[in-house]
């Protein structure tokens, strides 16, 4: 099996590089940071995880930041040149900073809503209703980073000749240190009065969130995943 991703690109587009892939019969997977939308010509496996939609944006604060341990340094250095502050993520959420920025809110519901780019967004919830939709019809399913020993366990059911043997492999990487590099430094909660806060605005985000659980754990059990 070959790994490709689409965050390393060498004079070509994430769609062209992608329907390049596809031609080859090389079995491949390809991971990216990509919404969907329905172009290419040769359909493939759709798989998708997402993130509790306030720890998504409070990690996302902190690492924009911060950074990681894999580049810590460069990443204090750009955000200093766009004067980010290391303010905590309360104080940046009370006066409507980068944290809350239009860009990252509605952010999962955009994602599936499969309106291709440079295309107007419908309202939120009909964007919302499509993103449920295609999540059913296109996806063979989208786990959540919360129970990511359950994503890697559907996909050893789902897909065998891909991913035999990756849930123990990732028992096993979490015992070792380096799994933490990619930790993102310095990242402390919000307070609950945020949370509540930040969970009414987000309602849209955190009903799809809750869809998706629930066709998970419901795909966890047709496959008889218990763990």
């Amino acid at each position: 099996m070959r790994v490709e991703n689409t965050m390393a690109l060498e004079n070509e587009t994430v769609r062209h590089k992608i329907e390049r892939v596809l031609n080859d019969t090389t079995p491949t997977f390809i991971y990216s940071h990509l919404p969907y939308y329905d172009i290419l010509q040769r359909k493939p496996v759709l798989l998708s995880i997402v993130r509790d939609p306030v720890e998504r944006l409070v990690s996302l604060y902190y690492f924009k930041v911060y950074g990681d341990s894999t580049g810590q340094s460069r990443y204090r250095e750009e955000m200093e040149k766009m004067n980010y502050t290391k303010e905590p993520f309360d104080a940046c959420y009370s006066k409507r900073g980068i944290c809350v920025d239009k860009s990252v809110l509605s952010k999962n519901v955009q994602q599936f809503c499969g309106v291709p780019p440079g295309h107007p967004y419908p309202s939120m919830k009909t964007c919302l209703q499509r993103a449920k939709r295609n999540i059913k019809d296109k996806y063979l399913f989208v786990g959540t980073t919360e129970d990511y020993d359950g994503f890697l366990q559907v996909l050893e059911k789902l897909l065998p000749d891909m991913f035999h043997g990756a849930t123990a492999f990732y028992r096993n990487f979490k015992r070792r240190s380096y799994w933490k590099l990619t930790k993102t430094l310095n990242k402390t909660g919000p307070s609950e009065a945020v949370k509540r806060a930040l969970r009414a605005e987000l309602h849209l985000e955190y009903e799809l969130y809750d869809f998706i659980k629930q066709e998970f754990e419901n795909l966890k059990q047709k496959l008889g995943i218990t763990a």
